[in-house]
């Protein structure tokens, strides 16, 4: 076969635009800005394409940079996944200091309960520093209110001054009895006497410091007339004369003595006399109810069957025109318990078992249905004692310390709680809400934990 010669020879290399070397500059120019073209430019006759060009320098392609990309200085890009890390970092940091902050346990206990029937029989109750059976007390106050009526005609009249003293015993503990018609006199000799008769606490000592026994009661004057109408005054019992006592057992004036009248005075008709002492005393009876009630001590508590109330008429007063303004005062004695000294009583006799391994107290202890034998007869400013029933059910609940749980608790896991309850026998059961979520132990201040009684368990 013949050769083909034109193998043997290598054709000049074709002059491209893409063969001229470009311009060294000082900035890269983008990718945009490069012309990609593949023209061949027109040959002519003078053109040596024999001759082969110098290979320009090897210069790599400048990179792309995309607008996202761009950053100013030369601190290092971070990537999209660092900085969700960081974020989230920086939210734990801040829930854990928030967390850190709002801290705190709440202790919510549910207390031992028992609701029993009671049995028939009866309770005796006294009143005084010594006594067999549950100890009460006695508040007393009076009320004068008076209303205006119209005057029928005229007629002679004698009355005598009254008003309200404090009766006070500083000679021993013992209660001091003084009968009905007991004087007393001022330092210019005036005589009032008590038209009942009544029992004066013994002295008592608190903190140290001895205190006077007292009773409050209203007295009347000896005689009729304006002499009587006094301001506040001593008094001590003429019939103490010659004994210690008379020292010791004294009165003062809580209101002045009025009332007191020899004269002609405008008179009223009966029907209209009784409707208004009826009226006046039911706007008493619900005045003094209200004062009572504020003035009972929140550890104590009254019952509404120990409410009792006495009324008596006063002096009639001028009221200008033909009118008279007819008073009349009342007062009201209620007896006081204990809450805690009636619950532990009640609870050795109704639940001795509940009532020896912790102290207790009654739930429902205001709406006890107390039923007092004597009734209606029945004076607690003059009676020593008496007896009452109870009737229906009545629920105890145990009672536990407090401070006493915290600081046994303070520092401690919160699997440790049962057996710190065991040294709580009135608590049935107790869980820990422990703030934040993740803790296992108490806090270890006291400020930090709180008490909460959801709820009773009936034994």
């Amino acid at each position: 076969m013949a050769k083909n010669i034109l193998q043997d020879i290598v054709p000049p290399e074709r002059r491209s635009i893409r063969n001229v070397p470009l311009p060294s500059r000082r900035t890269p120019r983008s990718p945009q800005q490069v012309i990609n073209a593949d023209v061949e430019f027109p040959r002519s006759e003078n053109s040596n394409f024999n001759q082969v060009p110098p290979n320009p320098p090897s210069t790599p392609p400048p990179p792309k940079i995309y607008p996202y990309e761009q950053y100013s200085g030369n601190s290092p890009r971070y990537s999209k996944k660092a900085i969700w890390i960081a974020c989230v970092l920086a939210i734990f940091v801040v829930l854990f200091s928030l967390a850190s902050i709002f801290s705190g346990a709440t202790i919510e206990v549910a207390l031992k309960q028992n609701t029993v029937s009671i049995p028939e029989g009866e309770f005796t109750a006294f009143q005084g520093s010594s006594g067999s059976g549950i100890p009460f007390e006695v508040i007393k106050m009076s009320k004068d209110i008076g209303r205006v009526i119209p005057a029928e005609g005229e007629e002679q009249v004698e009355q005598k001054a009254s008003g309200q003293i404090v009766i006070y015993n500083d000679f021993d503990g013992n209660d001091q009895r003084l009968i009905k018609n007991t004087r007393f006199m001022t330092p210019e000799g005036l005589i009032y006497r008590v038209n009942e008769s009544v029992v004066v606490p013994g002295r008592k000592t608190s903190g140290g410091t001895s205190i006077p026994g007292s009773v409050e009661v209203t007295v009347y004057a000896d005689e009729p007339g304006e002499k009587y109408n006094i301001d506040l005054k001593d008094f001590t019992i003429p019939g103490f004369k010659g004994d210690p006592r008379h020292e010791k057992i004294y009165a003062r004036s809580k209101t002045e003595m009025k009332g007191g009248f020899v004269g002609i005075m405008k008179k009223v008709s009966e029907s209209q006399l009784s409707t208004a002492r009826t009226e006046i005393s039911e706007e008493i009876r619900m005045a003094l109810k209200q004062e009572v009630r504020a003035q009972i001590p929140s550890d104590f508590v009254s019952f509404e069957q120990g409410i009792f109330f006495d009324f008596e008429p006063l002096p009639q007063s001028e009221a200008g025109g033909n009118s008279v303004q007819v008073n009349e005062r009342g007062t009201i004695k209620a007896i006081m318990f204990n809450k805690n000294i009636l619950s532990e009583y009640l609870a050795e006799s109704l639940v001795p078992e509940m009532a020896s391994s912790s102290k207790v107290s009654i739930i429902n202890i205001e709406t006890l249905p107390i039923n007092i034998s004597e009734g209606g007869s029945f004076d607690p400013s003059t009676s020593g004692t008496f007896s009452f029933s109870l009737t229906g059910e009545v629920t105890f609940v145990g009672e536990f310390d407090e401070s006493a749980l915290i600081t046994d608790l303070l520092g401690r896991h919160k699997k440790e709680i049962p057996s710190i309850l065991e040294v709580y026998p009135a608590i049935q059961t107790a869980d820990a809400i422990i703030k934040p979520v993740w803790k296992r132990t108490l806090p270890k201040n006291s400020e930090d934990i709180s008490i909460k009684i959801i709820s009773t368990k009936t034994q």
